[in-house]
């Protein structure tokens, strides 16, 4: 799962090279269930993070607005808007790759606001050297 993860990342961050590289997949029983890419500078709409994108793909999928046993693996630690979308979700676990170290991600959310939802995913950070490489460069090549 997170070997096909990364190869698919990688293919797509050169496939897509004006996009911010963010991928996800949603897998249920080990299945791969969606998978999306940024479309945030391709769509210039700030809103088609691959997080929503993907979330809303799998909903479709499976036709339920819940994705109640369902593993999201990601490039980049979710921002705010994603954790509000994985949070009323459902989704079980998030494995990300990479921190979000310039805004503030879902790890960023206080102890009182997590334990006040009555759903809150696992989170597992497996860092991954090719994606902070690939992210980094997109940047500082978009920066000059």
């Amino acid at each position: 799962m997170i070997q096909s993860f990364l190869e698919k990342f990688i293919s797509l961050a050169s496939e897509n090279p004006n996009e911010i590289p963010s991928f996800t997949q949603i897998y249920k029983d080990g299945n791969l269930l969606a998978e999306k890419f940024n479309q945030v500078e391709e769509n210039t709409n700030t809103h088609m993070h691959s997080e929503i994108l993907c979330i809303e793909s799998a909903q479709r999928i499976i036709d339920n607005k819940f994705l109640n046993d369902c593993i999201m693996l990601t490039s980049i630690e979710p921002c705010l808007m994603c954790a509000g979308a994985i949070i009323h979700a459902r989704i079980t676990e998030v494995i990300y790759f990479l921190e979000a170290t310039k805004t503030e991600g879902i790890t960023s959310l206080s102890i009182e606001s997590i334990y006040s939802k009555n759903h809150f995913p696992k989170l597992t950070l497996q860092h991954s050297n090719e994606i902070e490489s690939i992210v980094k460069s997109f940047f500082k090549n978009r920066r000059g």
